[in-house]
């Protein structure tokens, strides 16, 4: 937070709070979709699984509110099944009976029988469930991004178990016995750290022992989906590798992100090799889906941001592996000739926009892809490596400026080489965690990544507001940071996605989004003149929209010492704060405050420290 640096500032925020009032901060939080919400035009096919027997596959349909069953058979789209809330994750009980769906936007799991094709159950779970995976003895494992936990659930009963603390925003789990592999989104530790990295979770099944957060290897983020060998001695999960250390002065060769595959040995709890899946000078940006042929033999990986899927021969990538001592086994993280140049893998096109959910047949003869922009399915040669077939999940979608925004956002073929798309650095439109030292502003002075989440209502943009609007920030990212030309319409597409974000509802929110009792005690010291904290953070954007010197010049920052004024909005998910990110926590940053430069907090007791990190929580 920021000081009071005018005698008139309360006068002035006390009218504006009065003119606004509680009102305006309703409507500004009301939506509960990441987007404005609209008629579900688009369907976004995210997650599917495959039945055993290979004869029906189920897709979910993330905007569509639906997941759609496919007839493998004959290629042909059977139908829908209506679910609510944004359908993410999928898996299948062992018996195949019942499918079960991560529902995102109503904090719940759905039981589906297969053969009804109708919603049994509704189990609630932990905020935004993502990733669905199943134990052998049919237990149901859930990911729950914004609480930051696991819910482990008994399809029988029909109830939540218990939870298993994960890192910072879970994906995908996977289920090696009684062993629980999480894969997290988010560095959990301050971006001012040189080795911050996103975290793998290892757990127990039955929540009797600690869970363990292992931290990656520098760099290590964006974690997302995770498939465990038959033996269940490995785990395989795809990645990105940002080399946040070094200034963003090109893209060749990887040099600000890379794209990879890590090999977890389950049995020893520690990552056992991590290899690029680029080439040397062509990426293949936001790896997302990854299967395992039936027979375990091979990898499959689709790649969300350059619409491409690798293809690993696992005998082969283990043979190299081992080959190799463990100074150079660790080393080829930094290698962009594995895949190709050792003969372990190849590449091929998935034939649609945005692949996500990537299945393959048992007869390892075919693989299907979902296209999450392209609202369709393709199918896959294997022995061929092109599609062969298209499965649309609906009428060919015709895209307004919102969706066209929404694709180029995530799109790594509008980047110089590949490399990344602008989620790479901004994962769902927010942060990364990472400090990046951006030319805009020298070189050799990193800072935090800002979400993109009101950043048109939040001007100016970057912490030195070095760019006036975030109109202007996107064309400067296109061109300095994907390193290319912007064709003409791509920017404007682009800033009417951003402008359509809207907050997501707080998890510390209680029912009906009230504030807690010590949200509540914090609201009232957050708006007082004890802690000045809403003179320079004022409802409903929680930003006055100018620059202060709150004491977090650091040895990295120039002459400069103030920062812009960041909105409070969506806290909760875009740590590390401060324009370093020094500060880990809310916490961190009322009680290491020097000189009270942002805020007056020194003379507060613990328990009002407490409440008024509930209520930025709770924004």
């Amino acid at each position: 937070m920021e000081p009071m640096t005018r005698l008139t500032s309360l006068a002035r925020v006390a009218a504006f709070a009065a003119l606004i009032g509680a009102a305006a901060y309703v409507a500004l939080r009301q939506p509960t979709a990441s987007v404005a919400e609209a008629p579900a035009k688009y369907l976004s096919p995210m997650d599917m699984v495959l039945t055993p027997d290979g004869v029906t596959l189920y897709v979910s349909n993330h905007t569509g509110n639906s997941v759609g069953v496919i007839d493998t058979q004959n290629s042909t789209y059977k139908g829908a099944i209506p679910v609510p809330g944004a359908p993410a994750g999928l898996a299948l009980s062992p018996d195949a009976k019942t499918l079960y769906v991560a529902q995102a936007e109503t904090n719940s799991v759905s039981l589906i029988d297969t053969a009804t094709r109708k919603v049994q159950k509704t189990v609630p779970v932990g905020w935004y469930p993502w990733g669905v995976a199943v134990a052998a003895d049919g237990t149901v494992v859930v990911c729950n991004r914004d609480s930051n936990d696991v819910s482990v659930v008994d399809p029988a009963a029909g109830k939540e178990l218990r939870r298993l603390p994960a890192s910072r925003e879970p994906m995908y789990a996977a289920v090696a016995g009684e062993k629980v592999i999480v894969t997290n989104g988010l560095p959990n530790c301050p971006a001012s750290d040189h080795t911050s990295a996103a975290s793998v979770t290892l757990a127990s099944l039955d929540g009797k022992t600690e869970s363990k957060q292992l931290r990656m290897s520098p760099g290590c983020n964006a974690l997302r989906q995770i498939v465990v060998s038959k033996d269940g001695k490995w785990a395989y999960f795809v990645h990105l590798l940002s080399r946040f250390n070094v200034p963003t002065t090109q893209l060749d060769r990887g040099w600000m992100n890379t794209n990879a595959l890590t090999v977890f040995d389950v049995e020893k709890g520690e990552v056992y090799v991590t290899i690029l899946l680029d080439e040397i000078m062509r990426g293949y940006a936001n790896p997302y889906g990854i299967t395992l042929t039936a027979d375990g033999e091979q990898l499959l990986i689709s790649h969300a941001g350059s619409d491409d899927a690798t293809f690993i021969d696992v005998k082969r990538l283990h043979e190299y592996v081992s080959s190799q001592s463990d100074e150079d086994r660790h080393n080829l993280q930094n290698r962009l000739s594995v895949v190709h140049g050792k003969d372990v893998g190849d590449h091929f096109n998935c034939g649609g926009k945005g692949p996500r959910g990537i299945a393959v047949s048992a007869d390892r003869r075919l693989a299907y892809v979902a296209n999450y922009f392209s609202d369709n399915v393709t199918v896959i040669d294997l022995k061929r490596q092109k599609p062969v077939h298209t499965i649309p999940l609906g009428p060919e979608p015709k895209m307004d400026e919102v969706r066209k925004g929404e694709m180029l956002f995530y799109d790594a073929t509008i980047c110089f080489q590949h490399w990344q798309s602008c989620s790479s650095c901004h994962p769902d439109t927010r942060a990364d965690g990472f400090n990046w030292d951006l030319l805009n502003d020298d070189i050799g002075n990193p800072k935090n990544v800002k979400s993109m989440v009101l950043s048109y209502k939040t001007p100016p943009v970057m912490s030195l507001g070095v760019r006036d609007t975030m109109e202007t920030a996107v064309v400067s990212g296109i061109r300095y940071i994907q390193f290319r030309e912007p064709e003409p319409g791509e920017a404007e597409a682009i800033q009417t996605y951003l402008r359509a974000l809207k907050p997501r509802p707080s998890p510390y929110l209680l029912a009906k989004g009230k504030l807690s009792p010590a949200a509540e005690r914090g609201k009232k010291l957050f708006e007082s003149p004890k802690t000045a904290c809403s003179t320079c953070h004022p409802a409903p954007l929680y930003t006055d929209l100018h620059k202060y010197d709150v004491g977090s010049h650091g040895e990295y920052d120039r002459e400069d010492k103030e920062f812009d004024t960041p909105t409070l909005i969506e806290g909760f998910r875009t740590a590390p704060y401060m324009h370093d990110g020094s500060k880990l926590t809310f916490k961190d940053v009322l009680t290491q405050n020097a000189g009270d430069k942002h805020g007056n907090t020194s003379q507060l007791k613990p328990q009002e420290i407490d409440d008024l990190v509930a209520f930025l929580l709770a924004l």
